[in-house]
């Protein structure tokens, strides 16, 4: 009984000690550029220049506040790339040198989801 029990103990101990560390920190999404390109899930690639929209992309992604990913994901749909490094998915994700965060609002997702809907329409 004392031996299952220590063992169970060490286990955990070696499996909480070997996780990797997250970043627990949320991230305040602010980017400023003129250029935004997109890649979509079917691989196709537009890049968005004309200043109104590029403005409206950031006036409702800027603000929006993300939370680390403890786990890789699958991102699809499409994914925006930002001049400063940044990547913006339709699964409301970010990302940056390797670093996934994902949205705490569903409505930024939404309204970028919506725009490059329209895009194809």
């Amino acid at each position: 009984m004392k031996f299952t029990r220590l063992f169970f103990i060490l286990c955990v101990i070696l499996i909480v000690g070997c996780q990797e560390k997250v970043d627990t920190n949320s991230y305040t999404f602010q980017v400023e550029t003129k250029n935004i390109k997109v890649v979509l899930g079917n691989g196709n690639k537009l890049n968005i220049n004309d200043e109104e929209t590029v403005s409206m992309i950031l006036k409702n992604i800027n603000g929006s506040t993300y939370k680390p990913l403890s786990f890789p994901e699958q991102v699809g749909g499409f994914t925006l790339y930002f001049d400063d490094g940044w990547e913006y998915s339709s699964q409301g994700y970010i990302e940056k040198d390797h670093k996934k965060y994902k949205a705490d609002d569903k409505k930024t997702v939404e309204l970028i989801n919506n725009y490059v809907n329209t895009l194809h329409n």
